[in-house]
């Protein structure tokens, strides 16, 4: 072996001797090519090779060993596969987290070098394929959220099928004791004594109209589950796009939003700029977003002084950019949290109040008009959630 790897630095040397042509091919492909002797020497580098490992020069690099010339070791690398292909001659193929940047992707190509049938050394070739990794981990995550779209689209018609029965039936039924009760209060009013299931009547009759209201209240979070359930199956081609009256479009959320959110919140604080340019978007869209963020703003208040406020102003570079912020002191989110509210199905909130869908329904409905949103949070000092939108009659995306 020791004589093989003796002749192999020889031929190397003639080869190089032969002149400057090979150089010129290295040089003229893109990705970093290096090529070792059976000792790991490094015998020659492209100039991608050169940039990639940062090199001013290939004679700082030649003869040196691959392990002390790119990393300053005095041995292998730990866990390197590149040294045993090498070795034996075999040509290899593996990815690993990059050498330079680890939060790149690599692929590393090992083709093994022959001179007059006798192996000499390989040539290493490395190419970037992070890219290539996001876009086939999109793919296939986008593939799970439509069959999964498809699967939740069936369930929420399932469960609607039967909650409609309940719904439907709870009012007939409250108006059928409210018939009945008045017959029932004549029968039992010289029977101070009577009692149904432990209860005095009269507790007993309370309790009939709360366990109603309780089943109404159910009935109720099983649409709201259901409804955001179908939204985030749906693939809305129908938007209804046109000149919008902002000002008007935030004045029915906070009609629709003011009595719940007064329950949870000290103070609520709305503030319109005077100068909103009338933009084209989705009503639709601004509404069931901004319902969304201020109820999620209400439920985080932790605080006697709770309070949210609502923001509406046109963006500062773009005149028609619409910025829509909506801010609370409310229980916050570490970073961690931050990154995955959007995730669909992630929620903060006690099991049975949150499907974990409504920010990912959202997200989406914004960025089918173009725009983002945003968010800011530390842990007890609350949160703020920034919606920005594009004049969809610009023909401007935020998302580039």
């Amino acid at each position: 072996m020791e004589q093989m790897k003796t002749g192999s630095h020889k031929i190397f040397g003639d080869i190089l001797k032969r002149g400057n042509i090979l150089q010129l091919i290295f040089d003229g492909i893109a990705e970093p090519l290096v090529i070792l002797d059976l000792n790991l020497r490094v015998k020659m580098l492209n100039k991608a090779a050169r940039a990639y490992y940062n090199i001013l020069d290939s004679k700082d690099i030649i003869d040196h060993f691959c392990f002390s010339g790119f990393r300053e070791l005095s041995s292998q690398c730990e866990g390197c596969l590149i040294p045993s292909a090498v070795f034996e001659g075999r040509e290899m193929t593996f990815e690993r987290n990059g050498f330079i940047d680890p939060s790149r992707s690599e692929k590393v190509i090992i083709y093994p070098l022959t001179e007059g049938g006798r192996l000499i050394g390989s040539i290493v070739r490395i190419s970037d394929i992070t890219e290539e990794r996001l876009i086939a981990s999109q793919l296939m995550q986008a593939e799970k959220m439509a069959s999964l779209g498809i699967l939740v689209s069936g369930i929420a018609h399932e469960i609607n099928n039967p909650n409609n029965f309940i719904s439907f039936n709870i009012p007939i039924l409250k108006d059928y004791l409210s018939e009945i009760m008045p017959i029932v209060e004549k029968d039992v009013a010289n029977k101070r004594d009577l009692e149904f299931f432990g209860m005095p009547y009269p507790e007993f009759r309370d309790d009939i109209f709360r366990l109603l209201d309780n089943v109404q209240h159910g009935s109720e979070r099983i649409n709201a589950i259901v409804s955001d359930l179908k939204e985030f199956s749906r693939r809305r081609d129908d938007r209804k796009i046109g000149h919008v009256d902002i000002p008007k479009v935030v004045d029915r959320v906070v009609v629709i939003c003011r009595g719940k959110i007064k329950r949870l919140v000290k103070t609520f604080e709305v503030n319109v700029s005077t100068e909103l340019p009338r933009i084209s978007t989705d009503p639709y869209i601004i509404e069931q977003v901004l319902i969304n963020l201020l109820i999620n703003a209400g439920q985080a208040a932790d605080k006697e002084d709770s309070w949210i406020k609502l923001n509406v102003i046109s963006g500062e570079d773009r005149q028609k950019d619409l910025i829509i912020e909506v801010m609370d002191n409310g229980m916050g989110m570490d970073k961690d949290t931050a990154t995955r509210i959007f995730n669909p199905f992630f929620t903060t909130k006690p099991a049975g109040e949150g499907t974990g869908l409504g920010l990912f329904v959202c997200r989406n409905l914004i960025e089918e008009l173009g725009g983002h949103i945003e968010v800011e949070s530390e842990p007890g000092k609350g949160s703020t959630f920034r919606v920005i939108l594009p004049d969809k009659d610009s023909g401007r995306s935020l998302n580039g």
